[in-house]
């Protein structure tokens, strides 16, 4: 697609949104809204000595929904290694002496530029029950890792990155385990 011309329509402290002017692949004038996170995200797949992980409830405004998900926020002036350290701490009281960035996931990619970094959390240890008020976590559980790909399939777990992030970490672990 070719830009034409590109103008915010609406924007806040954490998102732009834009409308563009364009011509289509097929040779057609249109316009193209989207939006942009204005920093990039991190999710984290915490797993323990015992491949356990853990998950966060959340109330979700756009969706009016309340869903288990993974530790995840912004990354704030810091590296994806430290805001995956923060974001565990900040929303289950866990804290990891290892963080292993996987992969990035472009979530939404029709109608967004957001990217997301997925990051493995191990050598985890409590250090809080005190979890962040801001950040809305209504409660945090621990899972058997095999357990999770069930709460997927039986929509327990909807949250697209949460979902591609346990998808990564699952294979991630599956293929150290196989070269030991």
């Amino acid at each position: 697609m070719q830009k034409l011309s590109s103008k915010i329509v609406y924007e806040n402290r954490w998102l732009i949104v834009y409308e563009d002017q364009v011509i289509t692949p097929a040779g057609n004038e249109s316009i193209y809204g989207y939006m942009r996170y204005r920093c990039d995200v991190v999710y984290v797949v915490a797993i323990d000595a015992h491949q356990n992980t853990f998950l966060t409830l959340q109330q979700r405004y756009p969706t009016g929904k309340t869903n288990w998900e993974c530790p995840a926020g912004f990354i704030e002036n810091e590296t994806v290694e430290s805001a995956a350290k923060r974001e565990l701490l900040e929303e289950t009281g866990m804290q990891a002496d290892s963080i292993k960035i996987m992969s990035t996931v472009d979530i939404a990619n029709g109608v967004a530029a957001i990217k997301n970094n997925v990051c493995l959390a191990k050598d985890l240890k409590k250090v809080t029950n005190k979890l962040d008020p801001v950040d809305g976590i209504i409660a945090t559980k621990k899972v058997p890792l095999a357990k999770v790909y069930d709460m997927i399939i039986n929509r327990e777990i909807v949250c697209s990155q949460s979902i591609a992030a346990f998808y990564m970490a699952g294979k991630y672990l599956e293929s150290k385990d196989k070269e030991q």
